[in-house]
């Protein structure tokens, strides 16, 4: 007869003692998380001939409203989209001019954005 503390398949004796890991974020996965805009077909064939101003204003009203699940918003300053205040505008007028957005301008307030599908 064998004593217990002999027990050969006892899970206190099998148990591994592995160190936990936590998951670090690396800039490079931080940005493969990165946030993205769908941009749908019809957008893309009301695009063209916009200036390149209208496409990036474009792109951050689409990723705006896949983050807020809404399609009126405030529009900040061109700043934060990394144009002038005068290009976002410009680029507002076109977006309007050619049915994908309207806008609702208030003086001394951002302007009101409804996204629209042409």
């Amino acid at each position: 007869m064998t004593r217990l503390d002999d027990d050969p398949f006892d899970p206190a004796r099998l148990r591994l003692n592995v160190p936990t890991v936590s998951p670090t974020l690396t800039a490079k996965s931080a940005k493969a998380k990165g946030e993205y805009a769908l941009i749908p077909m019809s957008w893309f064939e009301a695009m063209r001939g916009t200036s390149v101003g209208a496409h990036r204003l474009a792109i951050y009203l689409l990723h705006r409203k896949f983050k807020h699940h809404s399609g009126t918003f405030r529009l900040p300053n061109g700043k934060d989209l990394g144009i002038s205040r005068f290009a976002k505008y410009r680029a507002l007028r076109e977006l309007e001019a050619i049915g994908l957005a309207t806008v609702d301008k208030r003086t001394g307030k951002p302007p009101t954005v409804t996204l629209v599908d042409p």
